[in-house]
């Protein structure tokens, strides 16, 4: 992907890590220069800021029968949904956003490898999955999909640039950083 201000450099993307020592790893052997996570990597190596956070919403096909009602607390726990399949120490993802005192069952019958891919089998069936607000505004109307309020109490997920210590006071590798921040504020 060229960069607009200059040409001669170029950026990829990675898709997400799903094993935290290998993004330790990837991170110290300069194999990558920045992580997004929400989950802080924890190693004394790492520099991380906090980018954003958002809102975690629930999201329906527009012909969903509780497309205008809502859910309820049953229905959240007995109704099919969709689950994001990254773990971390052995818990769904979504665990780690559950307020403490809450106690949940899940009727899950999909796992999927991203948010946006949990959004396209919903948007096709009867099924339900959790999103962020900002990708559910997005997608939603392009989908066909309805927002909805989950009916049980939930953190707000945190978004973390991390990287390399060593890179802190780079010039060019703060640079990426800013521009990497300038991108999200679009």
């Amino acid at each position: 992907m060229p960069n607009e201000e200059n040409k001669n450099i170029t950026f990829s993307l990675c898709e997400q890590i799903y094993d935290e020592e290998l993004g330790i790893a990837d991170l110290r052997n300069r194999k990558l220069d920045l992580i997004v996570d929400s989950y802080i990597l924890s190693d004394k190596s790492l520099d991380h800021e906090l980018l954003f956070e958002d809102e975690i919403v629930l999201i329906v096909a527009n012909t969903h029968s509780h497309s205008v009602t809502g859910f309820n607390f049953d229905d959240y726990q007995t109704l099919p949904q969709s689950v994001l399949n990254l773990r971390r120490n052995n818990q769904l993802a979504l665990d780690l956003f559950l307020e403490k005192e809450t106690s949940v069952k899940r009727n899950i019958v999909n796992e999927a490898s991203s948010m946006l891919a949990n959004m396209l089998v919903v948007s096709e069936t009867h099924l339900f999955c959790h999103v962020t607000k900002s990708l559910a505004m997005q997608y939603k109307d392009k989908l066909g999909l309805t927002i909805i309020k989950p009916p049980i109490p939930l953190k707000t997920i945190p978004f973390y640039l991390q990287w390399h210590r060593s890179n802190s006071s780079s010039p060019s590798h703060r640079w990426l950083r800013d521009k990497l921040k300038k991108m999200l504020q679009n």
